[in-house]
């Protein structure tokens, strides 16, 4: 009987643990503050809605998705992300260019969104000196695509606190199919001589760090 008087606390502790495995950063003290003052556990949170990252999302192309957010009220520390039909498209004429569109989708923060690069895309970080990051549909989501390393950067808590956070976390896809392109194709990222490569499959990472943001509104 004390055994089972004792369940509630030991589902509790697991559920916590699986959130700090899930959190593999650094907390700022700002952000403990937040939570202090009664916005939902963040640990419990993440380590719930974690694995429901696929189903939240629905299926088809990245251009076809909508975005949404939490509400204001509610915070959630972000602990995975999932790229879904993640594409690139890179022209025979400049291998190192290669653009990237796919849909992104944190279950916890419940944010799902297109993001896309590509020719005409302009970067935050122009003129900082910083590594060259472009904002999603929604502007809460931005990310690094370099040597085929794409980092995630997710605002944490937009606009509660006096800080702006950001967790990122990177992922380098593997397992793509890729094709030739000639001057008719058209895969909505370039046009032309060029290689197209996809994911038919999810692709899912965690965040690792969580740092104020070096661009400060």
């Amino acid at each position: 009987m004390q055994l089972l008087a004792h369940l509630p606390l030991l589902s509790l502790f697991a559920t916590v643990t699986t959130g700090l495995q899930l959190l593999q950063y650094d907390i700022p003290a700002e952000l403990l503050e937040l939570f202090g003052a009664g916005n939902p556990d963040p640990v419990a949170s993440s380590a719930s809605s974690a694995s429901s990252a696929s189903s939240l999302a629905p299926s088809g192309t990245a251009s076809a998705s909508s975005s949404s957010t939490s509400g204001a009220a509610s915070c959630y520390y972000p602990a995975t992300f999932t790229l879904n039909n993640f594409t690139t498209w890179s022209p025979a004429s400049n291998t190192s260019l290669s653009y990237a569109s796919f849909q992104y989708v944190d279950s916890g923060t419940r944010i799902v969104t297109p993001c896309t690069y590509n020719a005409t895309s302009r970067s935050l970080t122009a003129g900082t000196g910083l590594t060259d990051r472009y904002a999603c549909d929604n502007n809460v989501i931005s990310f690094i695509w370099q040597k085929g390393k794409l980092t995630a950067i997710e605002t944490t808590c937009p606009g509660q606190t006096a800080t702006k956070f950001e967790a990122s976390g990177s992922i380098i896809p593997t397992g793509l199919k890729c094709g030739q392109t000639n001057g008719t194709n058209d895969a909505g990222l370039g046009q032309g001589l060029g290689t197209l490569c996809f994911s038919s499959s999810p692709l899912s990472a965690n965040f690792t760090s969580q740092e104020p943001s070096p661009l400060q509104n």
